[in-house]
């Protein structure tokens, strides 16, 4: 079997088209507890979620 030549029973099928999905959204949840600082919150809105300062400090202030 030669996986190079389609022509042999086995080999590659250029006609598959490759189906390609969306990733699913998480939620993300930032626990408020006496150990975990607000500038810490804020870092990790900004770094990980691409909030400006301004957009990370009132959703760090919301909850």
């Amino acid at each position: 079997m030669d996986p190079f030549n389609p022509e042999i029973e086995g080999g590659i099928d250029e006609d598959i088209q490759e189906i390609v999905k969306e990733p699913l959204m998480f939620k993300v949840l930032l626990l408020n507890d006496d150990y975990t600082t607000m500038e810490f919150v804020v870092e990790i809105l900004m770094l990980v979620f691409a909030k400006s300062l301004e957009a990370a400090t009132e959703i760090m202030l919301i909850a």
